[in-house]
């Protein structure tokens, strides 16, 4: 009884471990997704300061269009919120100078 119990776990054993060696190997790498990620807009830092990240006057591919590194949208973890309670979704398009120009002043 004693070697059954013994031959058991060691059939258990032996079985798991090629299970977390293929689960190793097929494990994507850490990679830092932002360290390529890019900014297009030419003063996100601020914008990100006056709340265009989390602005719901633009649509997420807006924000993420323009500011995707400096707010946080080249993480795999984030989850813009596209639900606004105060506007409407707007239509994806690109931002106007006056509306670049506005980020700008605030």
């Amino acid at each position: 009884m004693k070697y059954l119990i013994v031959l058991c776990l060691v059939i258990a054993v032996a079985l798991a471990k090629p299970q977390n060696l293929l689960e190793k190997l097929l494990q994507k790498p850490d990679v830092d997704t932002c360290a390529t990620a890019k900014d297009l807009g030419p003063n996100c830092v601020n914008w990100a300061r006056n709340g265009f990240c989390t602005n719901c006057q633009w649509t997420c591919a807006q924000r993420k269009h323009y500011c995707e590194r400096t707010c946080g949208f080249c993480h795999p973890d984030y989850v813009c919120n596209e639900q606004c309670l105060t506007q409407a979704p707007r239509i994806m398009k690109e931002l106007s100078k006056e509306e670049i120009e506005m980020l700008n002043r605030q």
